[in-house]
């Protein structure tokens, strides 16, 4: 692991460009950009790194560039390498490539209304993405009711079903003309814009001058039109007097962040889709935020304000203002703003919650659970060759970490390298907290080893607990009921990983502060000019004394404080 990139770090340029991580069969597992290629990869091998960073490393065993010319275009390319390869570890926009859209043809005499995956520079009129076929279907089916469309690819000597049904007018059959029909498709289009209040008056001139003709039968359906676009009207909230605004928030959990974005047209909220983030553990609100921009308005209208529950940075910033050059991008700054952000963020956090549930329920049946599993406890063990050993409990109600309810275990009774008797000695110490919540599932993170201890420690504890344990290399899942391994559905397993991960992010945690405590009584100590902040300059660096052992005089020396004569008796010492 890292070797063949480590020997790649000096042949890394220093200018603007994307770097690709792969792993050992030259898949792509991250893409990044950065204004100095060299210096952004060489942070990677540092000490400081967050548990996702962490396990992309362990992987990584090559690294690749590509140089721009500027950084603008190192962001361009990057999101489209992104979108191209799909890596594990960058986040990335749920199935972009397969929303669906609304297409009205304008170049045809008499324009259809088709569902389409392809947005093209045709000259028609495009609505969407919708977030599932689903709800692009009820659009369609909703709008044809009001303005009568054709959906046919061909015309026909006369009319389909269609036309009896009352939503197509016929042009097949030449039951209407093409100035009659271009007018049903200009409103149909206003209306999708948001512009309802002048469809309607357009609709109203139109029904009074059919009874002054005496045309009571196209009156009487123009009423009826008008009628059901004040029902849907009606039941849209009014909220600012912004021509066009996006309100843009999420709620995230584990590895997944359910977004909402809330079109609001003329004041008026005439729609909103749900969007799925994937690969967000241990990401901030704004790395998240910038990356939900950057690819969802790529290939998606970008209205004249934008309202963002979190600020972004200056590269999506301009990017936004390149494809819009009158955008105003904004977070809440009045009360009104505050509730409508608060308001879609609600809505993201109930469709996430919606959505963890169903998993639990679907994990439950897969693993033969007697219920679904909202309380899980999961445990890991962190150690190196059996020293600092300890065990981590976390605590996940409902698919939401408890972190109050998170406990550590310092080893005491196993001396040496054995996770099986680690996690024996942690549960049977946990079991006997009589006044602990019992858990519908305790998941070890380990094979059937692992499980088979903590079945005899909940055995031994006079427990009756549902268990499993999930394996890190082929990611397999073990209960006590079957002999052969589990392989979940994708949702059941991205549950156990996030519990798995967040386990071991926290014995880990655990192991490292012991770690670093012993570290800053080490054999640094003996090293002339090498006090208690340069120690933990070193510390921050490169994390163990292994690491520095690796590391050559050059790379000590960047740390701040290390001189050559200091760098040379550290490698000396640690030799």
């Amino acid at each position: 692991m890292e070797k063949k990139a480590r020997q790649k770090l000096s042949g890394l340029p220093p200018g603007p460009g994307v770097y690709l991580m792969k792993d050992d069969e030259g898949n792509i597992l991250y893409v990044g950009k950065a204004a100095n290629i060299k210096e952004r990869v060489k942070s990677y091998f540092s000490s400081t790194l967050s548990p996702k960073t962490h396990g992309l490393m362990m992987k990584m065993e090559d690294v690749d560039f590509i140089l721009t010319d500027t950084e603008q275009e190192a962001f361009l390319l990057e999101y489209s390498l992104i979108k191209k390869h799909r890596p594990k570890y960058n986040i990335r926009l749920k199935d972009d490539k397969s929303y669906p859209y609304l297409r009205i043809s304008l170049r045809e005499d008499f324009p259809g209304i088709f569902i389409t995956r392809k947005k093209l520079d045709d000259g028609s009129y495009y609505l969407g993405p919708f977030p599932s076929t689903g709800s692009v279907r009820k659009a369609l089916n909703f709008l044809r009711k009001i303005f009568p469309l054709r959906t046919c690819r061909k015309f026909k000597p006369e009319p389909c079903l269609d036309f009896h049904l009352g939503l197509c007018p016929g042009p097949c059959g030449g039951l209407i003309s093409r100035r009659e029909y271009r007018r049903t498709v200009e409103e149909a289009i206003l209306f999708l814009e948001g512009k309802h209040e002048e469809v309607v008056e357009g609709l109203r001139k139109r029904m009074e001058e059919a009874s002054s003709r005496l045309e009571f039968e196209t009156a009487s359906s123009i009423r009826d039109k008008i009628r059901a676009l004040e029902r849907v009207m009606s039941k849209q909230k009014v909220f600012l007097p912004v021509l066009e605004e996006d309100v843009v928030a999420f709620s995230a959990q584990g590895d997944r962040a359910q977004v909402e974005v809330f079109q609001i047209r003329g004041g008026r909220m005439v729609g909103r889709e749900r969007l799925t983030l994937e690969g967000v553990a241990h990401e901030d609100d704004v790395t998240v935020m910038e990356s939900l921009l950057k690819q969802f308005y790529a290939f998606s209208y970008l209205p004249q304000v934008l309202l963002i529950q979190h600020p972004i940075g200056g590269e999506v910033f301009s990017w936004l203002k390149n494809r819009r050059e009158d955008i105003v991008i904004k977070t809440a700054a009045s009360d009104m703003e505050e509730g409508l952000v608060e308001m879609t963020a609600r809505n993201a956090l109930r469709a996430l919650m919606e959505g963890e549930e169903e998993f639990m329920e679907e994990l439950g049946r897969e693993l033969l659970l007697p219920r679904a599993p909202y309380r899980i406890e999961g445990y890991d063990i962190s150690d190196i060759g059996g020293k600092f050993a300890v065990g981590g409990m976390v605590v996940f109600e409902k698919g939401r970490p408890q972190k109050k309810e998170y406990r550590r275990f310092k080893i005491k009774t196993v001396q040496g390298a054995d996770d099986c008797r680690m996690i024996y000695e942690v549960l049977r110490r946990r079991f006997q907290r009589k006044e602990w919540k019992l858990p519908e599932l305790i998941l070890i993170d380990g094979g059937k080893g692992q499980l088979s201890s903590a079945i005899r420690a909940v055995g031994d504890a006079g427990v009756d607990v549902p268990m499993a344990s999930i394996a890190k290399r082929e990611e397999e899942v073990f209960t006590p009921q079957r002999s052969e391994p589990i392989f979940p559905s994708p949702n059941s397993l991205n549950l156990i990983k996030r519990v798995r991960d967040e386990a071991h992010r926290f014995a880990h945690s655990f192991h490292c502060e012991l770690r670093n405590e012993d570290l800053l009584s080490s054999p640094l100590d003996f090293v002339p000019g090498v006090g208690p902040r340069r120690k933990t300059s070193l510390l921050q660096r490169f994390g163990s004394l292994r690491e520095m052992r690796m590391a050559d005089i050059d790379e000590l020396m960047e740390v701040k404080g290390i001189t050559r004569s200091m760098a040379e008796e550290i490698k000396d010492i640690l030799y």
